[in-house]
């Protein structure tokens, strides 16, 4: 599944969006968004190694451009 778990994403939204567009009496199905981007996150994060990762936080450049990121770049484009 990891190995097509870009074409799955892709063809899930294409089909949420066809869904989306053609259904307009499904106001109702707003209440699944959470939860469905719960499962989504923590399908997410259960790939990725934390117990690998603790080099990265003594890794300066990778510290700057995290910080940069989220706190400068986010901001101005949001």
């Amino acid at each position: 599944m990891e190995a097509h778990q870009v074409s799955i994403y892709i063809i899930f939204l294409m089909l949420a969006v066809i869904f989306g567009l053609l259904n307009t009496e499904a106001v109702y199905l707003d209440i699944f968004i959470s939860p469905l981007l719960g499962v989504l996150m923590y399908g997410m994060f259960v790939q990725i190694p934390f117990l690998k990762s603790n080099g990265s936080a003594t890794n300066m450049r990778f510290v700057v451009a995290l910080l940069l990121g989220n706190f400068v770049a986010v901001p101005l484009i949001v």
